[in-house]
């Protein structure tokens, strides 16, 4: 057996996201692989990664984790273009690792920007892992820092040899760029070993919720441009004459969490919204709600949604993205419009399609599933 093939991935996002979640998926099944070495070069600041990677290096003699101090913040594209002194360091630390190919996990282009410049400063094959690749004007509502943030996010994505994506569409994106590199499309995976079967009525009572309510998940991270939640509770308000019954279930943390709270007070439904954090205990959500919400302006192929298909529920979501992909137009609204929302709630608070349902698990078991 020859030189084993040495892969270094690189990612330093601040948080442990879906596209976290799905580049370690990727190094758990290349450790087990024969004839390789797999190192993993982080924000040490990432108190899940840098877990998860140290349980894994403690299985794996093959596995090397390596934090470092550098972490992808708000405006990266611009500040990358600026921090030749970390994409140096970034640069020394892979050297020191001698990769054969670099992977580069970015969950937009100016994410582990830094890392990609020090591998091409390197020379090395660098490939970007990349979920979302949307034109610049979906990130603001300014056509200058639309053109300005597009200008600049060219550069980057000028930069790697291959990209690897999660969908078509997302790969339609790149190449409307005029880019030529190859594009490896890998579908999203859930795990279903994660999940467990759970009474509804105990699943419900831990949550602070009633056998009689008709429960909506929002779940994800509270912040208003990407998630839309805001949007959520105003159609929440529009729809509660008609649907008595109906609470949303707001599972996350965030910075529009507060604010979140303050709607909800204003709109008059506070006692119809029930936050909770986070929790790993996703098999205890799904078990309580009857249906998922995803109001995003954008997404890729979002992992909740593919895990309330698993569990046989009913996703009402913009008509973007991976939801007008995958999803039935009668679950589908206009981005952004919070009544054709509320209608949908409506809609779906009179009663579900259950052979719609188990046809959409089925789905996921043949598609979309880790294995």
């Amino acid at each position: 057996m020859g030189h084993p093939l040495k892969i270094l991935f690189y990612d330093d996002a601040p948080d442990y996201g879906g596209h976290e979640l799905m580049t370690m998926a990727a190094v758990q099944y290349i450790i087990k692989q024969p004839n390789v070495k797999v190192g993993f070069m982080f924000f040490r600041g990432n108190v899940k990664l840098m877990k998860l990677t140290s349980e894994l290096a403690a299985q794996y003699s093959c596995f090397k984790p390596i934090p470092q101090d550098n972490a992808s913040i708000r405006r990266q594209a611009f500040r990358t273009l600026l921090s030749w002194q970390a994409i140096r360091k970034i640069a020394t630390m892979i050297a020191d690792y001698a990769p054969d190919v670099m992977i580069v996990a970015q969950g937009g282009i100016a994410v582990s920007s830094v890392g990609l410049l020090a591998g091409k400063r390197l020379n090395i094959p660098v490939l970007s892992y990349i979920p979302m690749t949307h034109p610049e004007s979906i990130f603001t509502s300014s056509r200058i820092k639309a053109a300005l943030r597009e200008l600049v996010s060219r550069i980057y994505y000028r930069l790697p040899d291959e990209f690897i994506t999660i969908s078509h569409r997302m790969e339609k994106y790149l190449r409307d760029r005029g880019l030529q590199q190859p594009v490896t499309v890998v579908d999203n995976g859930i795990d279903f070993t994660a999940y467990h079967a759970m009474d509804r009525e105990a699943a419900r009572e831990l949550l602070g919720l009633s056998a009689q309510d008709w429960v909506v998940g929002l779940i994800g991270r509270v912040e208003f441009w990407q998630k839309r939640f805001d949007l959520a509770v105003n159609a929440l308000a529009i729809a509660k004459p008609s649907a008595g019954n109906i609470k949303l279930l707001v599972v996350g943390d965030g910075p529009d969490l507060a604010e979140l709270n303050d709607i909800a007070r204003a709109k008059g439904v506070e006692n119809c919204v029930v936050f909770v954090p986070w929790t790993d205990n996703m098999s205890m959500v799904y078990a309580a709600i009857d249906a998922l919400a995803i109001p995003s302006r954008y997404e890729g192929v979002p992992l909740v949604m593919l895990e309330a298909m698993y569990f046989r529920l009913p996703v009402i979501a913009s008509a973007v993205d991976g939801m007008l992909d995958i999803l039935p137009p009668q679950w589908l609204f206009p981005s952004g419009d919070e009544h054709a929302l509320a209608e949908r709630l409506i809609e779906l608070a009179k009663g579900n399609d259950f052979a719609l349902l188990s046809a959409h698990r089925e789905l996921v078991l043949q598609k979309y599933s880790r294995p």
